[in-house]
């Protein structure tokens, strides 16, 4: 979900510089209009490079999560091998 705002979010601030650019080109008389949207568009392009850093992040974390968990050994297989060597202890066990 994040991926899917992030890239609306990076579009949108792409439309705001693209915008901006088209009013500097088409000799808008209010310089202010230009500079608002190209700003806009450059600050909505960081917000969107930090969703992407985040959903990175947070992809990583997923992956080393899985990763470790397939590595870990598995509980039940360590409980049976317990069970069996107490079993085995009172079958050998005299009395």
């Amino acid at each position: 979900m994040i991926f899917y705002v992030a890239i609306a979010v990076m579009a949108a601030g792409f439309f705001f510089v693209v915008w901006g650019l088209y009013e500097v080109v088409a000799g808008t008389k209010d310089i202010h209009v230009t500079e608002i949207a190209s700003g806009a568009g450059v600050i909505t392009q960081f917000i969107g490079l930090t969703f992407m850093a985040i959903y990175r992040s947070t992809m990583l974390q997923a992956t080393q999560y899985v990763l470790s968990a397939e590595t870990r050994p598995n509980r039940s297989h360590v409980q049976k091998w317990k069970i069996q060597g107490l079993v085995i202890q009172k079958a050998v066990k005299p009395g």
